[in-house]
């Protein structure tokens, strides 16, 4: 990457996987082929997932505007609940992933009402809560750039970008569907032991062939995550092989199943463990947390192409894995690394860091004057 001064831009490309791992080059010694994949999908999986350092900074940006937005609307003696919902959530998070928060209005209880803490109040237009919540992040001045309010869709969003670390977030009204779906992901990745590791590399594949976007015909990350469980549920080693020493036979495995997928006869049901028969004919992933049948892939109108990149993901690495690789790199035929990206991290984590040692010598500063005033009121 190379930074150019006078424009005050950067310089970027796609790297292969082999120049950013560079142990990878290394004269290591594989059992087969196999082996080799699931050993670099692995350092794959290191490299895209969040560190501890990222996830706790995005923690950090959350908690700094739940209290902003909750202390706000309680000036107006309204009872908010600011939570959190899709990735951030499951913790599911790759690259620069958005922190998205939902504003939730919990009710009053009548101890509340007649104490005049709170004032019964049920939203009627999402566009004005929004519109309050966009005065109250300026108020507070945590963003940067322009804050964008997107009104007339089905679920209206403020999207801004926080002011230290340049992360992007998302801020709608209402999303109980969102934080249901987010606590049926945790449940499920608690149950299926190392389920992570999996929908990981899935969603950066998509994502950076950029089909992880519902807006744009790609496939959501919660339909994602749908397809993938529904896989391991149906898979025959699901239950004796353990998905992290063999994520290199899963991967294959799924590419080959849902490159495959007959989705005009039959729909995916994880909720049941099995496939019905689809009148839509049109790919239909079921929703688990909601009662009946909702299509949480209604929007995805990209799916034949991504099958497309399925099955020849698949095809291109059967292929190699039939001939002589031992020293070869052979990850970079799934992935590849956006640089910027991986330089915005590692500047955000050193970022975090020195704020984090910063806020430990003001705490000591600050301990020490105390015990310093204590020992003057003695004397």
């Amino acid at each position: 990457m190379v930074y150019d001064g006078r424009k005050q831009r950067f310089k970027y490309r796609c790297v292969s996987v082999i120049d950013e791992l560079p142990h990878l080059k290394d004269k290591l010694r594989y059992e087969n082929n196999i082996s080799k994949l699931n050993h670099d999908l692995l350092e794959v999986y290191k490299k895209i997932a969040l560190k501890n350092e990222e996830c706790n900074l995005r923690e950090d940006i959350f908690k700094r505007f739940k209290k902003a937005i909750e202390m706000e609307f309680e000036k107006l003696r309204i009872k908010v609940n600011v939570g959190k919902y899709g990735s951030f959530m499951t913790g599911l998070m790759v690259g620069q992933s958005d922190i998205d928060i939902t504003i939730l209005f919990p009710e009053v209880t009548e101890e509340e009402e007649k104490e005049g803490k709170y004032l019964p109040y049920s939203y009627s237009d999402v566009n004005e809560v929004l519109k309050n919540c966009f005065k109250m992040l300026l108020k507070h001045d945590l963003c940067v750039g322009e804050i964008v309010h997107i009104k007339k869709t089905k679920i209206p969003i403020l999207k801004c970008i926080e002011k230290e670390y340049d992360i992007k977030i998302d801020i709608s009204v209402g999303m109980t569907e969102g934080v249901s779906s987010g606590e049926f992901v945790c449940r499920k990745l608690q149950e299926y032991k190392d389920l992570k590791y999996l929908c990981i590399l899935v969603k950066y594949f998509l994502k950076r062939r950029n089909l992880s976007m519902c807006y744009t015909g790609g496939l959501s990350a919660y339909a994602q995550f749908l397809l993938v469980l529904n896989f391991i549920q149906l898979h025959p080693l699901s239950d004796a092989a353990n998905i992290k020493d063999n994520i290199g036979t899963y991967l294959m495995d799924f590419f080959l199943f849902y490159g495959e997928f007959n989705y005009s006869c039959a729909l995916v049901d994880v909720k049941n463990i099995r496939y019905k028969v689809n009148t839509s004919r049109e790919l239909f992933i079921d929703d688990p947390v909601v009662d009946g049948l909702k299509n949480v892939a209604a929007k995805c109108s990209q799916f034949d192409k991504i099958q497309n990149i399925f099955m020849t993901s698949y095809k291109i690495m059967a292929k190699a894995l039939s001939m002589s690789i031992h020293n070869k790199d052979i990850c970079h035929l799934w992935f590849k690394f956006n640089t910027k990206e991986l330089y915005d991290r590692e500047q955000n984590i050193k970022k975090y860091i020195e704020n984090k040692q910063d806020e430990t010598k003001v705490k000591k500063k600050k301990t020490k004057e105390v015990k310093k005033e204590r020992l003057v009121r003695k004397l």
